[in-house]
């Protein structure tokens, strides 16, 4: 069943197959990408993420017109960018805790809040441990939220969290509970 340009198909007034739509809409969902993030890669990015929306959802949509299916295409892209600039302003306030090395060099961010030994021994952990690390104890933030801002599963901080639990404990020589090392670090 083929999309009639009138925006339904020739036979029913209903969407079609998914590849049809896809034949049909791909490039001015991939223009309207273009125009909102302005970097190729990341229109195709967000292009993607909307028709994969759009299959998971194919069954629903199935007496949608092609301008209805555009327009759900659309908002998916909105949404998609909505959430990209999100997250790279996230990105961008927490990048020194990913990016600081082993050598000592760390930036402001760190500087205005860890001194002293607890700053050497942040310096051992990877980048994610030490973020998970800053952002629990120091910043204290929840599980969830560190989740979301360092774009990863709330298990995950939990294991980040215990791998850096387990190389502080090393390195002075004591064990130490959660609760003994800071506040935000718990289940949420």
């Amino acid at each position: 069943m083929a999309i009639d340009p009138a925006g339904g198909s020739a036979e029913h007034g209903t969407s079609g197959d998914f590849a049809d739509c896809y034949r049909a809409s791909f490039a001015a969902v991939l223009a309207f990408a273009l125009v909102k993030t302005g970097r190729l890669h990341e229109a195709e990015d967000l292009t993607q993420d909307a028709f994969a929306s759009l299959f998971a959802k194919w069954h629903e949509m199935q007496g949608r017109t092609r301008r209805q299916l555009r327009a759900y295409l659309f908002a998916c892209v909105a949404k998609g960018h909505v959430t990209l600039v999100r997250r790279i302003i996230r990105w961008r306030r927490y990048e020194p805790l990913l990016r600081a090395g082993h050598d000592g060099s760390i930036t402001h961010v760190e500087d205005e809040v860890l001194t002293g030994e607890l700053f050497a021994l942040l310096q051992t952990l990877s980048g994610r441990q030490r973020a998970v690390v800053v952002l629990g104890w120091v910043e204290g933030f929840t599980d969830h939220e560190i989740a979301e801002i360092l774009n990863m599963t709330a298990s995950s901080v939990r294991t980040y969290r215990e791998r850096a639990r387990k190389v502080l404990t090393s390195k002075l020589g004591t064990s130490y509970r959660e609760a003994d090392i800071g506040p935000g670090g718990g289940a949420s």
